[in-house]
């Protein structure tokens, strides 16, 4: 697990104003940090929660979290029905990391702020995920997008904010917008990064090998940074 986070952080470096670090933040849980951090809030499911975000490029954040989750086999297997041992191994294989003979279920999570320093100055924008959590698996596009409806977002800080400022150009106009921020819950919904439908591929990439992850980290934050400056 150590050689995989040192490539990792070795790779995101030039990616970054500031020199980086992946330091261990919990059992099996890693998270990028610097010396220019901040804090912010970030929406996880339906409530805000207190996290630290690294400074990037203008006046953007961001916050990757690197999760690794041990598959314990015998007790997995046994809920297993119609399967032999074999094939169910050969399955974990296909799907999921293999360190040191064991396998564990991978969350990689980067999220995008834009604001100043102040935590209430801040707006999470979207997450960037890939995982291989199974009981997902087959249901959403590995990896994904998701993003923020900036007036929900902006709805939780108030309640634990009094600065009504935040955000305050941003508004909602009657009709789609409006049925988008109060009808439908925006941020439930995973955008495919890799449908490779155009080769009859699937949505769905299993996260099955420590290269995938050293490639596709850094290819994701050149691509952020790209557009970021693109926009500014």
């Amino acid at each position: 697990m150590d050689n995989l986070i040192n490539r990792l952080q070795q790779s995101i470096q030039d990616y970054f104003p500031d020199n980086v670090f992946i330091r261990k933040d919990g059992f099996g849980i890693y998270r990028l940090v610097s010396n220019n951090i901040s804090d912010a809030k970030d929406l996880h499911k339906n409530y805000l929660e207190d996290t630290k975000v690294v400074k990037w490029y203008f006046d953007y954040w961001i916050k990757i979290i690197i999760q690794f989750t041990k598959i314990d086999i015998e007790s997995t297997y046994t809920n297993k029905s119609g399967i032999t041992k074999k094939d169910y191994l050969n399955n974990l294989s296909k799907n999921n990391i293999e360190l040191n003979k064991m396998f564990f279920e991978t969350n990689i999570s980067l999220s995008l702020f834009k604001g100043d320093y102040e935590v209430t100055t801040k707006v999470q924008l979207f997450r960037a995920e890939w995982d291989s959590y199974e009981s997902v698996q087959n249901k959403h596009p590995q990896p994904h997008w998701q993003f923020y409806q900036l007036n929900e977002y902006q709805d939780k800080l108030d309640s634990v904010s009094s600065d009504s400022n935040f955000l305050s150009t941003v508004s909602s106009s009657v009709g789609f917008n409006e049925f988008l921020n109060s009808k439908f819950d925006f941020k439930r919904f995973h955008f495919a990064m890799n449908g490779n439908w155009i080769n009859n591929d699937s949505h769905i990439h299993s996260l099955n090998c420590e290269e995938k992850i050293v490639k596709w980290l850094p290819g994701l934050l050149s691509h952020l940074k790209s557009q970021v400056e693109h926009l500014e």
